[in-house]
């Protein structure tokens, strides 16, 4: 944009620019000679924009940088007046939105993509708004090809494998005129039950570790980690459990040894240094009794009180099945 200036006038400063009605004015110094300036109002003459061709799958800075005299707010404002969102942000850019088989589901996409599934569903409310794409999970012919024996797989079996309900399973077999599953008797377990099963297996290992530690050590990928936790209340074992709720934190549930600087609480628990800077405000935790940053501070190893204090919490933290950063805490002389 540029501002409609009568001839034989010198711009000496632009100073700012303001919409009047469907338009803008520039407020502009003009040099007048003889040390004379003066500041007046210009109208801004606004190119006529060519905007056949223009890729609109693109955000409004990437257009602006490409098209010389447009802005960002001209383009918004085209972008509107002519129907076209914005087909995602610069994270998913290198994903072809249009080229996506849509007939998938946004669960098969979303493994596909190896992005969350909600994203899969903004797009293709974004791409198709007016009518509703049937979307199924689609079973391809390597997947079928894969299984060997027919008659001795369960169908819940590929359907887990294929992540697809046992009735589309069952549909499979029969357009491809494969046999029927001839092996009989009890159905096979439950993840839920090879998860109880585990926990009763290292019950001495696992008591009196803290719940969500807990939960997130065996390899169970079928098995949410919420389901986990219920599985968990109800075997009876004794974990330390923190509340959900607003203000609950796992720091006012285990023995923390406040005296250390928090880059080395950090290291032992496992979590940031901004966590323990903040909890020891918030709960009005004494201050650290060593040292506050690791730069400059070659001597504390050399503390025996401190190398005391650090194996204790060590014990703590391994006793509530935290996993220290021990490399960490070994390149700093203190482990």
């Amino acid at each position: 944009m540029t501002a409609e200036i009568p001839e034989g006038l010198k711009v000496d400063k632009f100073l700012e620019i303001k919409r009047v009605g469907r338009g803008f004015s520039q407020k502009l110094r003009i040099e007048h000679g003889g040390g004379i300036f003066t500041e007046e109002w210009y109208p801004v003459c606004v190119p006529s924009l060519d905007l056949a061709g223009v890729d609109w799958d693109k955000s409004d800075v990437e257009l602006a940088a490409g098209l010389p005299g447009t802005s960002r707010s001209m383009l918004g404002a085209a972008r509107r007046r002519l129907g076209h969102s914005k087909l995602g942000t610069a994270k998913y850019r290198h994903i072809d939105w249009r080229g996506i088989d849509w007939s998938k589901n946004d669960g098969q996409l979303s493994g596909e993509l190896k992005i969350d599934q909600q994203v899969v569903r903004d797009y293709r409310n974004r791409l198709f708004p007016d009518r509703k794409v049937r979307a199924k999970r689609v079973v391809t012919e390597e997947m079928i090809g894969a299984v060997v024996d027919w008659a001795g797989t369960r169908d819940i079996e590929l359907a887990r494998r294929w992540v697809v309900s046992r009735e589309r399973v069952r549909q499979i077999r029969q357009q491809n005129g494969f046999p029927r599953c001839e092996i009989a008797g009890q159905r096979p377990e439950s993840e839920s039950g090879k998860f109880r099963k585990w926990l009763a297996e290292h019950r001495s290992e696992i008591e009196g570790k803290l719940a969500f530690v807990v939960a997130r050590m065996p390899d169970f990928p079928l098995l949410g980690v919420d389901r986990r936790l219920a599985l968990m209340r109800q075997s009876g074992i004794g974990f330390v459990w923190v509340s959900a709720r607003r203000g609950e934190s796992v720091l006012n549930k285990v023995v923390i040894d406040w005296g250390l600087p928090n880059w080395v609480l950090a290291m032992i628990w496992n979590r940031s240094e901004s966590c323990f800077t903040n909890r020891r405000s918030e709960y009005q935790k004494p201050k650290q009794e060593f040292g506050g940053s690791p730069v400059g501070k070659g001597s504390l190893f050399e503390n025996g009180e401190v190398l005391v204090r650090v194996k204790a919490q060590l014990a703590e933290a391994e006793k509530l099945g935290v996993k220290p950063r021990l490399e960490e805490l070994q390149k700093m002389r203190l482990a």
